[in-house]
């Protein structure tokens, strides 16, 4: 089968090389660093061009279909509203910038490569449980690449959790890791649901 590049994969190629590749000197005099380290960028145009390349066998006219758009809007905007909801009330950010845009853009470019998996058939249970298990662990990715790339320590890039009166934090890694990745399946998996039980 011959490989279709559509639109998308170059779009997300291009920003990946631009970001990955481009010298911190170039990042800062342009001033495309919202407020962001040189590092994260990196991390973000990494994903963007592993992104681009996974979908590249899409036909071109994907992201043009309504019931794509539909579909990337309802989980995209639904996963990021409960996340966000989740930071709010249930994190504590151990240094600023914990959570910034590139976090949450991160999040929307994984939900994008994974609606384009489930568009190819009809999306079971497994399916939904499945995915927002990838989901999870391409975010876990994200983390550990930034926190190396960035010179932290492993867990540090991830807030602390607070659980009404009880903070839990990355000393305590084995509920620390394991309410994360329940949280990050949880956020994904909901706006699914609703989407192929009520919106589909």
């Amino acid at each position: 089968m011959a490989i279709k590049f559509n639109i998308a994969s170059w779009v997300l190629w291009i920003i990946g090389g631009f970001y990955t590749f481009m010298p911190h000197d170039l990042h800062t005099s342009l001033n495309l660093g919202f407020g962001l380290p040189h590092e994260s960028h990196i991390a973000y145009g990494i994903i963007a061009l592993i992104v681009g390349s996974a979908i590249r066998e899409k036909p071109n006219n994907l992201f043009f279909n309504p019931n794509f758009i539909k579909m990337f809007l309802i989980v995209g905007l639904g996963t990021l509203g409960l996340d966000y909801l989740f930071h709010t009330y249930f994190t504590i950010e151990t240094y600023a910038g914990q959570t910034n845009i590139l976090y949450y853009l991160a999040k929307l470019i994984i939900v994008l490569y994974l609606i384009t998996r489930l568009m190819r058939g009809t999306v079971t249970n497994k399916d939904i449980w499945v995915n927002s298990v990838y989901f999870t662990l391409l975010l876990s990715l994200y983390y550990r690449f930034y926190e190396i790339i960035g010179s932290f320590s492993i867990g540090q890039v991830a807030p602390s959790l607070k659980l009404g009166t009880m903070i839990i934090t990355q000393s305590n890694l084995i509920s620390f890791a394991s309410i994360w990745f329940i949280a990050h399946s949880l956020v994904f998996a909901i706006p699914l649901i609703i989407w192929r039980k009520f919106l589909k």
